[in-house]
């Protein structure tokens, strides 16, 4: 074998083995951000159906709810909650912040997100 067939031969073996390799990491990269997306959509719904039954239980059935998030560079989620009710428009500050303590004991699957409440 010559020099230049011997060095074509190393050079697109090495090719190959880098094209392998981060095909694999972007694989896998993907495959841990679809866990993980999977975990917090499963976490958001277990979070909404617990404000809902509070809500439910204050006596504010069939209200609005609605979340938002936004991520923080270092992967910290941010909610906005925001609710709509007759009933909650109605009541006095010292009746809004008794059920903004009580919806703030609603425990989420990830502690590193931080909560805001504000009814509309």
């Amino acid at each position: 074998m010559k020099k230049n067939e011997y060095l074509y031969a190393v050079v697109t073996i090495m090719l190959a083995a880098v094209i392998f390799f981060t095909t694999t990491l972007t694989v896998l990269s993907q495959s841990r951000d679809r866990q993980r997306k999977q975990y917090y959509v499963c976490a958001e719904k277990m979070y909404l159906n617990q404000v809902r039954d509070i809500l439910d239980g204050e006596g504010y059935e069939h209200g609005g709810v609605t979340v938002r998030w936004v991520e923080e560079a270092d992967g910290m989620r941010n909610y906005t909650v925001l609710i709509h009710h007759k009933k909650i428009n109605s009541l006095d500050v010292d009746g809004r912040d008794k059920l903004l303590e009580i919806l703030s004991k609603v425990g989420f699957a990830d502690q590193n997100c931080s909560f805001k409440y504000e009814f509309i």
